[in-house]
């Protein structure tokens, strides 16, 4: 992932710090463990109010790009 790079190229002033991927794991982590495998959802439980906002707003296919814009 490249969100640290990024990071430090968009604000120069604060670059990388020792550390920040401390800061980042667990935030990642958890961005990940919410993440949800839209396949793994039947068909049934997907017509059932706000299922299809969770699925948009959680897919797992998603993960990475959701944690560039923390």
């Amino acid at each position: 992932m490249d969100i640290l790079f990024i990071y430090s190229k968009l604000n120069p002033d604060t670059g990388y710090r020792q550390g920040m991927h401390e800061i980042l794991a667990p935030v990642l982590w958890v961005v990940y463990q919410d993440s949800v495998d839209v396949r793994s959802i039947s068909e049934g439980k997907r017509d059932e109010e706000g299922v299809d906002f969770m699925l948009e707003v959680l897919d797992s296919t998603h993960v990475e790009a959701d944690g560039k814009h923390l």
